[in-house]
Parts: structure tokens; C-alpha cells; sequence
């Protein structure tokens, strides 16, 4: 008899050694978050690139690098309108949380462009981008102080800070991923959003562009991102795939 209850003593100890050393699938280290994806939507926009949320976060806004258009969309990736305004090489969007208004980015231009909420321009900025063969490619507000954050793709990749002058804050080379595609501003957290089509991840950084966590993401050719903080909700736009992916963040 004593020797079946250490018998069953020693079983139970090694299930539950087994059950806490269980790893999930889909996420190997349980201790850190992760990106799950929840959902993927087709988007009749041509090529889209760069992503935002509505200031009421109930849609999106992209911009096409074919149409060179603005549109706002879904969430589940529907054309809700288009706006007037033409933009030549746009890569980049964010709706200012402050006033509404929405900045893209001019790619080859290397101007950011500011809009109103039915398309028409109401101011052009041009930024300094030095060296490579690429250009700016995302935009993104700090509603807490009004400074835009821009990207550099790559050649290198540079994440630039202006102040709400429009002056320049910093000037600083990243080379983290092997190139920049879409950044998004956490406010509540103080974190940038960055991610990298050819790396196929999702990155988290400092202000300063350090990187805090890596997410690797089952996407093609990602362009854009915004974060529902809120909801812990990521959402990225594929160029060339015209896909709209829902992660959700879990912690």
C-alpha cells in the first residue's frame, strides 16, 4: 500500500511538472505578449499604404501609392468615402487628434502635407531627408506635445522627430529591421509602433526608437499600422496583398 501511494505521489508530481512546463503553440514564451491574429479583410483600395484610426476610432483612414488617394475605411476594410484631395507618391497618414486634420506623406517629395477633413490642403511642409535612395514613409502625431514623428524606409533608416514648429528635434539612424514601413504613436504608454515590411514584424519601441519587444507577424508586405490601445487591437495594411489584418494584443 505504501508503496502505491508514493507511487501515485510521484505520478501526480510529474503531470503537474509537465502541465507548467507546457508551452502554448502560438506562443512559446508565456510570459511575454504576443500578436494573435483575429481576423483578415479584403480592401478594394489599390496598393494602400500607411494607416490611422478615426479620431472617434470607429473607421480608418489609408492612402493609395497607385490612386494617390485618401480614403476612409472600416474596420472590417469597406470604402466608406473617398476624399478630394491628389497627392503624388503618398505613403504615409494620421488623423490629428487635436484639430481633426489629416497629414499623409509625399514620398519622393519628402513633403508632409496637411489636410481637412474633406481633402482640401491647407498647409505643405518639406523635410530634410539626407542620403539612400528612399524617402519618408510614415507619419505619426504625439497629441501630448503636437510633434510628428516621421520614418525613413531604409539606406539608411532614420526615425525623425519635429517639434510643432515643424523644427527639427532629432535626426536619428535606425537599423534595427531591414527597412521601415509604418509607425504609430501609443499615447498612453509613450511608445512607437513601428514595423518593417521585409522583416514581417511588428516592433515596439521607445520615443527615441529603441526597441522595447519584437512582434513577428504573419503578413505580407505590411505598409501600415494603428494601434487601438484601448481595445488592444493592431491593425496593419498590405501594399501589394491589399489585405486589412486584425492582431490582438495578449498580455
Amino acid at each position: 500500500m505504501m508503496k502505491r501511494k508514493i507511487y501515485i505521489h510521484s505520478l501526480l508530481i510529474m503531470i503537474m511538472i509537465l502541465f507548467c512546463s507546457k508551452k502554448s503553440p502560438t506562443n512559446p514564451e508565456q510570459d511575454k505578449p504576443y500578436l494573435e491574429k483575429i481576423a483578415e479583410y479584403k480592401l478594394n483600395v489599390d496598393e494602400p499604404s500607411g494607416l490611422s484610426l478615426t479620431i472617434d476610432g470607429n473607421s480608418l483612414w489609408t492612402v493609395s501609392d497607385k490612386t494617390n488617394k485618401v480614403y476612409q475605411i472600416s474596420l472590417s476594410g469597406e470604402i466608406i468615402r473617398e476624399l478630394s484631395y491628389k497627392g503624388n507618391d503618398l505613403e504615409g497618414v494620421i488623423q490629428h487628434p487635436g484639430d481633426s486634420t489629416i497629414w499623409v506623406v509625399e514620398e519622393y517629395e519628402a513633403d508632409i502635407v496637411q489636410l481637412d477633413i474633406d481633402g482640401n490642403e491647407l498647409k505643405r511642409v518639406s523635410i530634410n531627408v539626407d542620403g539612400g535612395n528612399s524617402s519618408l514613409e510614415g507619419i505619426t502625431i504625439n497629441p501630448l506635445n503636437n510633434h510628428f514623428y516621421l520614418l525613413k524606409e531604409k539606406d539608411p533608416g532614420v526615425l525623425i522627430e519635429l517639434d510643432d514648429k515643424f523644427e527639427m528635434v532629432s535626426y536619428s539612424r535606425i537599423g534595427f529591421a531591414e527597412d521601415f514601413s509604418g509607425i504609430f504613436f501609443d499615447a498612453q504608454n509613450s511608445f512607437l509602433w513601428i514595423i518593417s515590411d521585409q522583416d514581417k514584424s511588428v516592433f515596439q519601441c521607445d520615443s527615441t526608437g529603441t526597441v522595447i519587444q519584437e512582434f513577428p507577424v504573419e503578413a505580407n508586405k505590411i505598409e501600415g499600422i494603428a494601434v487601438d490601445v484601448t481595445n488592444d487591437l493592431v491593425y496593419l495594411v498590405s501594399d501589394s496583398y491589399e489585405r486589412l489584418y486584425v492582431y490582438s494584443i495578449q498580455k
